[in-house]
């Protein structure tokens, strides 16, 4: 009777907290996703603006900065302020993703990378500059955080991105 009466209490004191512990983590997902869906400006890091030049492309490494509540979007680089699009002014927006073969990286380190392919995501801003005139941005994002970047930018201007997989 003594080994039932224990068994009940250690099975009662197991449930109590488990209950405790999965309202401990409900409260903490609540107050994370609150605090999250306050902040109107998301940035990411990681990103590369391709400056097109006469004869060819400069990468430039800095942050894409996506404001919400404004409608905007802008490159940083090393505190320079290099792209900056309003929803007003954003014509389109398109996500590209290309792949190639890793054929040096299977040639040099290991046989079976010859069958895989490495995959690069784009994404080019059409918008009209402070002048009216036309102009787009090139962006080449990382694998990391590209998915978080085009729903941001949708969000943000209103307008729906095009999406080409190849």
């Amino acid at each position: 009777m003594i080994v039932k009466n224990t068994c009940i209490v250690t099975t009662q004191k197991l449930l109590a907290t488990a209950c405790a512990l999965a309202l401990v983590f409900n409260l903490a997902g609540a107050v994370l996703a609150q605090s999250t869906s306050t902040s109107v400006t998301d940035s990411f890091k990681e990103v590369k603006y391709i400056r097109t030049g006469d004869k060819k492309a400069d990468e430039i490494e800095g942050e894409l900065e996506v404001d919400r509540q404004k409608g905007e979007i802008r490159f940083l680089s090393k505190g320079a302020e290099l792209v900056r699009a309003d929803k007003q002014q954003v014509a389109s927006l398109h996500y590209e993703r290309t792949s190639r073969p890793r054929y040096v990286s299977g040639l040099l380190l290991a046989w079976p990378l010859l069958f895989t392919k490495g995959k690069k995501h784009f994404l080019t801003i059409q918008y009209k500059d402070s002048a009216g005139q036309g102009a787009f941005a090139l962006l080449h994002l990382d694998k990391s955080n590209y998915q978080a970047i085009l729903a941001a930018v949708e969000a943000a201007t209103g307008v729906k991105v095009e999406r080409t997989i190849d």
